[in-house]
């Protein structure tokens, strides 16, 4: 053969070899890269003969050796096959997958490609126009071989839904060959992949959109419970919508009666159903308000504590302040103590009340990121200063027979019970007159008390302890 040999454009390739001598030489070939398979070799009376099928671009450089042997000695000829000047029938594509194949989710699905040419064509495979080596994934599988190509998807899974395929056939000489795409869908039951979440906020005087998002081939249907009904439509009060995979929910005008409201997400198709592993709570978003301010006026004995509550309502939970005498009053001092209890709920604690709290108007406020607001009324404190009883020759200590709360009147005589009501106290039998005065050895006994600048005057024994 000559040095270096170009394939045809037939679909096989012989070489001849002829050598002389005497005895006649033997004929006998070598080669690399060829496939044995594809390789006929003949000898006869000095003559040889090699043919080679289904070329292959795999071929190009091949070296085929030519040996001649007889009992004398023997020679050797080689030969390079090249396709610089190779002229080739175009490449078919014969076969091919459909443009649609629909599968279910965990399923495998084999495409097959078939490619034709004069040199047979390598069979490789595209996803999503990207090229791609899947032989080295675990779950793409590719093989070509005389010009079939397979490619195995095996346990598919939701992200394979929709992914374009191509078979693209190569000869090394014509270029790439591309067929048409294949469309994969995966039927698989719905999966929600986004849902509002777990926290709604909500302005007052404003509509909400919640949104859910839902997976799954055939397409499911997105659906809505509030507190555990459902909206199968829009009413006065909600808006509901469909788009492509997500459910939209218009809640039109928010109110704070939808504080608290539990809406939740559900989806379904021909294949399953499923409900949003997470519940969404509405919380509305309003300035402060306060529901239960401390009581417009408060007895307290000196010396004793004093503890004042404060609630409102709002979101965010409000903070709660205090004012004295219309002054703001907002950290701790040596016996005023401020504690926010959370969820609108603050006090207020003096310990001790001294004579300087007499007539001390105290103020609830409340505040959050949307506003602040004062209670409608004061609280004034009134301060109880200690008391003795007196007789002829001794000085007591009266007796506590009662404890005071932060509501109530006090009275100025007689004993308070904690709940403000007075209990009555008959001094009918207790009265003197000038006579037995002077010859009674018994002691009677009398105090006096200040409340507000007035006094009174009574008599036996009453003691009223404030705990705030």
């Amino acid at each position: 053969p000559n040095t270096t040999t170009s394939i045809s454009q037939l679909d096989q390739l012989s070489l001849s070899c002829e050598a002389i001598g005497i005895p006649t030489p033997a004929i006998a070939w070598s080669f690399d890269k060829l496939v044995a398979d594809h390789v006929i070799t003949t000898s006869f009376n000095g003559k040889g003969i090699l043919t080679v099928s289904g070329l292959k671009a795999s071929y190009n450089g091949s070296v085929i050796t030519c040996e001649a042997t007889n009992t004398m000695g023997s020679d050797q000829y080689t030969t390079t096959l090249t396709n610089d000047t190779l002229v080739v029938t175009p490449i078919t594509i014969t076969s091919l997958p459909d443009e649609l194949v629909i599968a279910n989710i965990t399923s495998n699905v084999t495409f097959e490609c078939r490619a034709m040419s004069s040199i047979v064509p390598e069979i490789s495979w595209r996803i999503d126009w990207n090229r791609r080596n899947m032989s080295n994934t675990e779950r793409l599988i590719t093989s070509s071989e005389d010009g079939v190509g397979f490619l195995t998807i095996t346990n598919l899974r939701w992200a394979d839904h929709g992914s374009r395929y191509t078979c693209e056939a190569n000869n090394g000489v014509d270029g790439i060959i591309a067929s048409t795409d294949t469309l994969l869908y995966v039927r698989s039951p719905p999966i929600i992949a986004r849902h509002p979440g777990m926290m709604i906020s909500a302005m007052m005087g404003h509509p909400l959109t919640l949104t859910c998002w839902a997976m799954g081939y055939p397409t499911p249907v997105v659906m809505w419970r509030v507190n555990g009904v459902k909206l199968n439509s829009s009413t006065d009060e909600y808006m509901v919508e469909y788009r492509g995979g997500a459910g939209i929910l218009v809640i039109k005008m928010m109110e704070y009666e939808y504080e608290g409201d539990v809406v939740t997400c559900e989806a379904e198709n021909e294949l399953g159903y499923i409900v949003s592993p997470i519940d969404s709570i509405i919380h509305v978003r309003t300035g402060p308000m306060i529901t239960a301010p401390p009581p417009a006026e408060v007895f307290v004995d000196e010396g004793t504590s004093l503890t004042l509550e404060c609630t409102a309502s709002g979101y965010p939970p409000p903070d709660i302040t205090w004012r004295l005498n219309l002054a703001p009053f907002h950290i701790t001092g040596l016996n005023m103590t401020i504690t926010q209890l959370g969820g609108g709920v603050g006090t207020l604690t003096i310990d001790p009340i001294t004579d300087e709290y007499q007539g001390v108007l105290v103020t609830c406020e409340a505040a959050n990121e949307y506003g602040d607001v004062t209670a409608d009324t004061d609280t004034t404190i009134h301060v109880y200063h200690s008391m003795t009883l007196t007789s002829t020759g001794s000085t007591e200590t009266p007796l506590n027979t009662g404890t005071y709360s932060s509501t109530g009147t006090r009275p100025s005589t007689g004993t308070q019970s904690s709940s403000g009501t007075q209990l009555s106290t008959d001094t009918s039998d207790v009265g003197t007159d000038s006579a037995d005065t002077s010859a009674s050895s018994e002691p009677v006994q009398s105090y006096s008390t200040a409340v507000g600048g007035s006094s009174s005057t009574d008599t036996g024994v009453s003691g009223v302890t404030s705990t705030g």
